[in-house]
């Protein structure tokens, strides 16, 4: 990964490396674990998706998010990237509420 700072009006390179890892646990009150995690560090993408607990298949709305973003591939130009994550969450976001209606589902990202 670069990235890029202005010195002396031209922008100079700056690598670094980071080192991720994660993981979920249901806890000490919940017998199930709704949350999900996403380490996609070649694309710069970290998520976790909070199953809200305690509501009705939070583990559904977790999942979609997470199976949505690791599809995520990063462009060349921030703004598009960042567009097409907006879209990825926008998607995310329509398919649970539609599921919603049904079942009750909710995360927060």
């Amino acid at each position: 990964m670069s990235r890029y700072i202005a010195h002396n009006d031209q922008q100079s390179p700056i690598s670094f490396q980071i080192s991720s890892d994660g993981v979920t646990d249901t806890g000490h009150v919940r017998d199930k674990n709704e949350d999900s995690i996403l380490v996609h560090a070649d694309e710069n993408v970290w998520i976790v998706a909070d199953g809200m607990g305690g509501h009705h298949a939070g583990d559904f709305a977790s999942q979609t998010i997470t199976n949505n973003l690791s599809l995520f591939k990063q462009h060349t130009s921030l703004d598009d990237s960042i567009l097409l994550l907006e879209e990825n969450i926008l998607n995310s976001n329509s398919v649970i509420r539609k599921k919603s209606y049904k079942l009750g589902r909710n995360a927060t990202i």
